[in-house]
């Protein structure tokens, strides 16, 4: 029988140089247990409960965590167990196994751990292994456990083919952090990146990767997450962007999430109206300005602006800087059309720039809106486009009641100058606040109010 082990052991010591089974000595796959050299250096101890010496040569535990061959049982042991002890307790959840000499392959074992030694906790079982299917004949296990154990061992119960003894060319332990899973990433209206991914049971926080190239290498652009989300910004348009997530846990950083990429396209060409008020008063002024944005190397524009005459009504046009208006008409009773240029080959809109700058009288309670109707613009003289209708912006202003303020709120506010404004009436205190004291500002907001009140009449 050893003539035939030793046959095997021949063949397979040169397959194992061949077929890359053999490992070299840098361990580079997170495998906890360094290559040993004996059964106690360079960390831990290896050992198992039946060994085979063979013509001088002791297969030992330890050659099953080395590069030096492989562990083997004495002829006709079937059933035995190989096993690492570290010098301090370790959480394993992964191990991979791989078969030795020959077709004398362990075929079902229990891999387990011990805090003690001498009592052993199973962790996973395999029936029917099947090494000798498998590419290098290596399987890898995962299963779950968070709980550290000083002693591991694969308990083999039999042989592959009922073989004459066992053979392991290595075993390897790992511990896997749990990474997050289903990653996904959404882009939001503002050209934004929102990533999500499934919560782990295990992570304090979490690692947000980026790339611009598929597989990176990455970029670190979020730390110490504590939530299951993330929003990217200030991005690149026109380029597509990798993401990946990592959990960290009190024994360190996960493995990389699953990859996802997105687009960020191009924005098109927008005509929008802004102003910084989304309510005002009865009788006042209010700025609105006409801005066009997301576009290139653009010299003239022409576009309409209809407001609600019911609500508004328009009391000054202002061209914005280095921005002529050339030509203004009323094209409805509702309804203004500007065609505007840039005054010089540096004052091109790239990105965004104002057009025009318009101030409204509020007239009529309620809401109203001034919107861009219709919009095209040019470049320098060789592309005209024109802008898309929902891409023609608007906004949607309130007009209120102010209170109707009278000689005796000046007189009360008068009363009240440099003491707090808690104490003032309700109608100031909504009107002025309640923080800070009463002071010349405030008085001169409440007699605007009192002007603008068409209800007091001064030579009643």
């Amino acid at each position: 029988m050893k003539k035939i082990f030793n046959l095997f052991l021949a063949l397979s010591f040169v397959a194992l140089i061949f077929t890359g089974v053999k490992v070299s000595a840098a361990e580079e796959d997170g495998n906890l247990i360094p290559i040993m050299t004996s059964s106690a250096a360079p960390a831990g101890k290896a050992s198992a409960s039946s060994t085979l010496t063979w013509q001088g040569t002791t297969y030992s535990a330890f050659r099953a965590f080395s590069d030096q061959g492989e562990y083997a049982s004495d002829e006709g042991v079937k059933v035995a167990s190989l096993q690492y002890e570290f010098n301090q307790s370790q959480k394993v959840n992964r191990y991979s196994v791989t078969g030795g000499t020959g077709t004398f392959f362990p075929q079902s074992w229990d891999f387990q751990g011990s805090d003690n030694g001498a009592t052993f906790v199973t962790l996973h079982s395999v029936s029917t292994a099947n090494l000798a299917t498998v590419t290098n004949r290596t399987r890898s296990y995962s299963y779950v456990n968070e709980h550290a154990y000083k002693y591991y061992r694969i308990n083999v119960k039999s042989t592959y083919n009922n073989a004459d003894h066992i053979g392991i060319a290595r075993l390897k332990m790992f511990y896997d952090i749990e990474k997050p899973a289903n990653v996904v990433a959404e882009l939001n209206a503002s050209n934004n990146v929102a990533i999500n991914w499934n919560a782990t049971q295990t992570a304090d926080s979490y690692n947000i990767k980026r790339a611009e190239t598929a597989g990176g290498p990455y970029t670190t652009i979020g730390t110490s997450v504590t939530n299951s989300t993330y929003l990217d910004s200030n991005l690149t348009v026109d380029k597509t962007y990798y993401y990946v997530v990592t959990a960290n846990t009190v024994d360190g950083e996960s493995k990389l999430s699953n990859e996802v990429s997105i687009y960020i396209p191009k924005k098109e060409a927008a005509l929008e109206v802004l102003s910084e008020l989304d309510e005002v008063y009865l009788n006042d002024t209010f700025q609105v300005q006409i801005m066009l944005k997301n576009v290139e190397n653009i010299y003239a524009e022409d576009f309409n602006i209809k407001y609600d005459t019911t609500r508004f009504q328009l009391v000054g046009v202002e061209e914005a800087e280095h921005i002529g208006i050339i030509h203004q008409a009323a094209v409805a009773s509702d309804t203004l059309r500007f065609i505007t240029a840039s005054l010089g080959k540096d004052y091109g809109i790239n990105g965004e720039g104002v057009l025009v700058n318009l101030t409204f009288k509020a007239i009529g309670l309620g809401q109203g809106k001034v919107d861009a109707v219709r919009g095209k613009i040019a470049d320098n003289g060789t592309t005209e486009t024109t802008l898309k209708d929902e891409n023609n912006g608007e906004k949607i202003i309130n007009v209120i009641k102010r209170t109707e303020f009278t000689l005796k709120h000046i007189g009360a506010l008068g009363y009240s100058y440099g003491e707090t404004k808690v104490e003032l009436p309700e109608d100031l205190k909504g009107f002025l606040g309640d923080v800070g004291s009463v002071e010349k500002v405030d008085l001169l907001e409440v007699v605007d109010a009192v002007l603008s009140n068409p209800a007091y009449d001064f030579n009643a």
